[in-house]
């Protein structure tokens, strides 16, 4: 695996949409039936995102000639944290992030029931996806930084946010026990070419593992934090950050987890860019060096920042093989070789 730094499923920066979504024109007419004031729809406006989505489905349309976003959360029995999430993006309002916060309904909630479903509107933000091009890492890391600033200034007990998951436990180990007693049958469950890519690999990840698994790595306070600040989640307009996006990825975790995860994806992404030619170091210590000057306590933990990119690369490939060992589910392994690659990437950037 030789291939760092090549476009991934995070390059192409123009959001795509589905067209001819007209059946869901009822339910939007009864959700905007429930804000207050007079809503009318085009049925011809509606689309919905063709992006990959985990938390919700988004989907556009106008009305009184504005557009609008419409998320229907995945979480209609339980969307205890999708009201906090949404009261989080309220209490943003009042600063400099740039967000789309939500619509109140009538009865003064964020959250419409309706149809076994739950909804909320936006305000709907033209833009393209950050493509790490021109000063837009310069942007994104100053903003990226300054939301998780805003956010730990905010009272996790007034949010009922969930925690993120812990990082390197026992747990853990038992997933990579049970990776090396399956070895003999990877090509059944991965398929041939993940198979011989994780049999390429593997000395690499228990490297890592037997390097980080024990260490008491500090990452900085409990806060909440955004903690998929990749580069779909940054809209971009005439060069400018104009909203940072799913908000519904917060959680309760160390920040330094989350910043350095989204400073990889981002300075990974500049590198698509700039090519295999640029100095991967210097793109990551500017990174680091902005952290450093807006967040004076980061020092503590920005020292360690190849480790806590490494640590949620880790994380987060090792969920995707629980899932086949314990689910038998293969939804997420065509993601298994860019987290193998971005194990490599990640020295180059922030060693």
């Amino acid at each position: 695996m030789t291939n760092i730094f090549q476009p991934d499923v995070f390059s192409n920066s123009m959001p795509a949409w589905r067209e001819g979504e007209s059946l869901l024109s009822n339910t939007i007419s009864d959700i905007l039936a429930c804000l207050p004031g007079r809503y009318h729809l085009m049925e011809t406006s509606i689309k919905s995102s063709a992006s990959l989505e985990v938390n919700s489905t988004n989907i556009q349309f106008i009305s009184n000639d504005q557009k609008y976003l419409l998320k229907k959360w995945n979480c209609y029995a339980d969307c205890q944290h999708a009201e906090g999430i949404l009261k989080l993006m309220e209490s943003l309002k009042g600063t400099n992030i740039p967000i789309s916060a939500p619509l109140k309904f009538s009865n003064g909630k964020y959250i419409h029931y309706q149809s076994q479903s739950a909804w909320s509107i936006f305000p709907f933000v033209e833009g393209n996806y950050f493509s790490g091009k021109g000063n837009e890492l310069n942007l994104a890391s100053e903003y990226t930084t300054r939301l998780m600033v805003e956010l730990g200034k905010l009272d996790m007990k007034q949010y009922p946010i969930k925690h993120g998951r812990k990082y390197l436990t026992y747990k853990d180990l038992v997933i990579l026990n049970n990776m090396e007693n399956i070895r003999y049958d990877w090509h059944n469950i991965f398929g041939n070419n993940i198979a011989a890519i994780l049999e390429d690999e593997w000395s690499n990840i228990i490297e890592e593992w037997d390097r980080l698994y024990g260490y008491e790595l500090y990452a900085g306070e409990q806060q909440i934090s955004h903690t998929d600040l990749h580069p779909y989640n940054i809209l971009t307009m005439n060069r400018k950050i104009v909203a940072l996006l799913d908000f519904d990825s917060c959680r309760i975790t160390p920040v330094g987890y989350s910043l350095a995860y989204a400073a990889f994806k981002q300075c990974r992404q500049t590198m698509v860019v700039l090519g295999s030619s640029a100095n991967a170091a210097e793109v990551g210590g500017m990174y680091i060096e902005k952290i450093n000057q807006t967040i004076p306590y980061a020092k503590n933990w920005t020292d360690n920042f190849n480790d806590l990119v490494m640590s949620e690369i880790i994380m987060r490939l090792f969920a995707v093989f629980q899932q086949n060992v314990d689910d038998n589910c293969s939804k997420w392994n065509n993601v298994i070789p860019s987290l193998l690659l971005h194990l490599r990437e990640s020295r180059l950037l922030f060693v």
